[in-house]
């Protein structure tokens, strides 16, 4: 990705969630995982403010009660769960089944990346990336089952366009994202006999915090790449996404607006690869 003017003219107006209109999910309730900070963090209030009741999942407890206590509306709960671990995805379907009754979406957003170079990639950088990416969305489906089934639920995986044009360095993280859309026409196929769709989204290069916190100045990195004009090759628009975007994409394929589309993949990358 090269950079050709940073300043300005990549500038674009995004929905806010403060001021979106809409209530798909009142008297509905989701559960985001990787929510507390990113991708994650901008679905949960996307859904949130659409009248969604939230069960947050992450493995930073600080970050996710924040989350949690700040979301509009009300009732909205932290789970912590460290989906490297085997036993994580039953843990938390325990947590669940105990804060809820059933649940209305789920949202298999968390996921980790450790670049490498193919001939320098070890057996921890695969188990572990491997274990966040695509084994935790499968198991973490199945343990959720009880809670999903007949009511017309909807799960949505989130996996990347890393999965469609893989790069060098990242071997590993392409490939589990490659698996996600495998996983979610899999899935798709088996559960509509409990009146589950299974859909995934696709991002984009994204303006989040993994590309501006560790930045001297994050505010300024922010703003910069926000403001960025990429190299035409990079995508048709020309820019980076917006967590906010991704999370309208998720609102939808979630919602009852998406009541036929199941096995489906949908891009929010601007366009890229035909830049």
């Amino acid at each position: 990705m090269n950079i050709k003017n940073p300043h300005g003219k990549g500038r674009v107006t995004t929905s806010r969630t403060d001021s979106v209109a809409l209530r798909r999910f009142d008297g509905k309730t989701a559960l985001v995982t990787g929510a507390a900070m990113g991708l994650g963090a901008e679905i949960a209030k996307r859904l949130a403010h659409e009248g969604a009741r939230l069960l947050v999942a992450d493995i930073d407890a600080s970050k996710g009660q924040q989350l949690a206590t700040a979301l509009a509306g009300g009732g909205h709960v932290f789970l912590e769960a460290d989906l490297g671990r085997t036993d994580s995805a039953a843990q938390l379907a325990e947590q669940a089944a105990a804060a809820v009754d059933g649940l209305d979406v789920l949202v298999n957003n968390a996921g980790i990346v450790r670049p490498a170079r193919f001939e320098e990639i070890s057996d921890e950088d695969w188990e572990l990336q491997v274990a966040v990416n695509l084994r935790a969305p499968l198991l973490l489906t199945k343990a959720l089952l009880p809670l999903l089934r007949d009511r017309g639920a909807a799960i949505v995986n989130v996996s990347s366009e890393a999965g469609f044009r893989p790069r060098s360095s990242k071997t590993i993280y392409d490939t589990t994202k490659a698996g996600i859309g495998g996983l979610t026409r899999s899935l798709a196929a088996e559960l509509w006999q409990y009146r589950i769709r299974v859909n995934e989204v696709a991002p984009g290069g994204m303006v989040t915090e993994m590309h501006f916190a560790s930045a001297s100045d994050p505010a300024a990195t922010k703003r910069q790449l926000e403001d960025a004009e990429l190299d035409e090759g990079y995508n048709i628009m020309r820019r980076l996404g917006r967590p906010a975007e991704v999370a309208a994409a998720v609102a939808f394929l979630a919602s009852d607006d998406a009541a036929f589309i199941t096995a489906s993949t949908l891009h929010v990358d601007g366009g890229m690869g035909l830049g």
